[in-house]
C-alpha cells in the first residue's frame, strides 16, 4: 500500500510539473516529467494487469485525462489502454464505455472550437508514366520543371549510348591489357593507369584521380605512374607535366612524393650516394648503371624543369646532388670547373642534370 501511496503521489507531482511548464511554451513528452509520467503509468498498468489494485484507480487516472487532452494526456491514454484495455473490458465493460463516450465528446468539443479554413484546391493529375518518365519530359506539375522532349529520337538517342557504352568497355580492356603489359601489378596502379590514359585532357584527369578516393598512402602511387608513362613517351609530352602541376597546387604531399621519385630516378643511374648515409647503406652498389633509354631521361628532365620554373618544385630538391657532387670531389682543387664534376658522375645522371638546367633556363 505504502508503495502504491508513493507510486501515485509521484505521477501527480510529475503531472503537474509538465502542465505547469507546457504552459509557458510547447514541451516534449521527454522533457519536463513527461517520460516519468509515462514509466509511472504504465507500471500502474501492469500492476493493475498482475492483480495487484483493482481498476477503481486505473479508472481514476483515465477521468483525469480525459479532463484535458493535451499531448502528454493522449499518449498516457494509450499507454493505459494497450496496456489494460482487456483487463479492464473484462473487470468493468460499463465504465469503459461510458469512459470511451466521453472521450468522443471531449475530442467533438474541441473540434468544433476550431475554425478551419481549407482552400479548394484542384486535384493532381499526375500519372504513373508521369513518374517513371521524369527524367525525359521533366516534372509538369512544377512551374518551369517540364519540357516537351523529342520522343522520335529516343531509339536513336538509345543506340548511341549502347554503342558508346561498347567502345568505352572494349577501351577499358584495352587499358587493362596495357597496364599489365607496363608492369602495373596491383589494382591501385591499375586504375592510376586508365584514369589518365582515358581522361579527356589534363583537368579532367585531374578531377578523376581525386575521386578515386586513394588513401594517403596509395596516393604516392599517382606521381610514380605518371613518371612512368611520361619516361616512356616517345616525345616529351606536357600532359603528365600539368597533371603533376595540379596536384602538387592541390597537396603539399605529391611535391614530396615527385622529390623522391627524382633521387629514386638518380639512383637507378648508379648516383647511389643520393639519399643519405643511411640510405647508402641498404643499397647495394654496383659497378655500371641501369641503362636508361635517352628519351626517359630527357622526358622527366623536361616534366622536373616545368614543375620547378612553375614554383610547384623547389630548386632544393637538388640539394643532395650537391652533396654528392662535393662528396665526390672532396679530394680534388677547391674550385673544379662544372665540366669536371660532371665527369666524376654517371653518364645518364649527369645528362639529367644538364637537362633539367638547360630547360629551366628555356622555361625562364
Amino acid at each position: 500500500a505504502h508503495f502504491v501511496q508513493e507510486m501515485v503521489e509521484e505521477f501527480e507531482r510529475y503531472h503537474r510539473q509538465y502542465n505547469t511548464n507546457s504552459i509557458d511554451g510547447v514541451k516534449s513528452l521527454e522533457e519536463e516529467g513527461g517520460k516519468e509520467c509515462t514509466n509511472l503509468v504504465v507500471l500502474v498498468s501492469e500492476l493493475y494487469n498482475f492483480q495487484v489494485i483493482s481498476c477503481v484507480l486505473v479508472y481514476d487516472l483515465i477521468k483525469l485525462f480525459i479532463s484535458d487532452l493535451n499531448e502528454l494526456n493522449v499518449e498516457l491514454l494509450l499507454k493505459v489502454i494497450r496496456s489494460s484495455g482487456y483487463q479492464l473490458r473484462k473487470d468493468d465493460p460499463t465504465a469503459l464505455k461510458e469512459i470511451i463516450q466521453q472521450v468522443q465528446t471531449e475530442i467533438t468539443k474541441k473540434i468544433q472550437g476550431k475554425k478551419i479554413q481549407v482552400q479548394a484546391t484542384e486535384a493532381l493529375r499526375v500519372s504513373l508514366d508521369d513518374i517513371r518518365f521524369v527524367e525525359t519530359k521533366g516534372k509538369w506539375w512544377l512551374v518551369g520543371s517540364s519540357w516537351t522532349a523529342n520522343l522520335a529520337d529516343d531509339s536513336s538517342t538509345s543506340i548511341i549510348t549502347q554503342r558508346a557504352e561498347k567502345i568505352d568497355n572494349s577501351a577499358s580492356s584495352a587499358l587493362l591489357k596495357l597496364a599489365k603489359e607496363q608492369k602495373m601489378n596491383t589494382d591501385v596502379r591499375r586504375s592510376i593507369f586508365v584514369v589518365i590514359m582515358s581522361s579527356e585532357d589534363y583537368v579532367d584527369a585531374f578531377e578523376r584521380l581525386l575521386k578515386l578516393n586513394l588513401k594517403e598512402v596509395q596516393e604516392r602511387e599517382i606521381p610514380r605512374v605518371l613518371l612512368h608513362c611520361c619516361g616512356n613517351e616517345k616525345t616529351h609530352n606536357p600532359y603528365y607535366a600539368l597533371i603533376s602541376q595540379k596536384l602538387c597546387e592541390h597537396d603539399h604531399s605529391f611535391k614530396i612524393t615527385f622529390q623522391y621519385c627524382l633521387w629514386d630516378f638518380l639512383r637507378e643511374c648508379g648516383e647511389n650516394d643520393i639519399g643519405g648515409m643511411e640510405l647508402v647503406k641498404t643499397i647495394q652498389t654496383s659497378s655500371t648503371a641501369e641503362k636508361i633509354p635517352l628519351r626517359k631521361i630527357v622526358n622527366l628532365s623536361k616534366l622536373y624543369a616545368f614543375l620547378i620554373t612553375g614554383g610547384q618544385l623547389s630548386v632544393i630538391i637538388l640539394k643532395l646532388i650537391k652533396k654528392s657532387f662535393q662528396y665526390r670531389y672532396r679530394d680534388g682543387p677547391q674550385c673544379p670547373n662544372f665540366t669536371h664534376l660532371l665527369d666524376k658522375f654517371h653518364s645518364n645522371s649527369a645528362l639529367i642534370l644538364c637537362e633539367i638546367v638547360i630547360k629551366c633556363i628555356n622555361f625562364i
